[in-house]
């Protein structure tokens, strides 16, 4: 190999680096502005000819439908008084 075509292969090789930390960085960005957003995602990718699906989003919202809502109460305790 020349030295042309190895600084033409190391120049290939560092913008498919930077290319590919800069969709490491946009894929942050995005995780974390639906990480907010109340609402659960599905992401799929192929990994080693498997589909694999992992769910980014806020997790509250998936046990939300399951939760119920808080309840007020007094206790009348007679050592204490009426407890309100």
């Amino acid at each position: 190999m020349s030295l042309k075509n190895y600084r033409q292969a190391q120049d290939f090789l560092e913008g498919a680096q930077r290319s590919a930390r800069d969709a490491e960085r946009m894929m942050q960005a995005e995780q974390e502005r639906l990480a907010n957003s109340g609402k659960i995602y599905p992401i799929k990718t192929v990994e080693n000819g498997h589909t694999i699906t992992r769910y980014i989003g806020d997790p509250r919202a998936t046990f939300a439908a399951f939760i119920q809502p808080g309840r007020r109460f007094t206790i009348d305790n007679p050592r204490r008084g009426s407890g309100k």
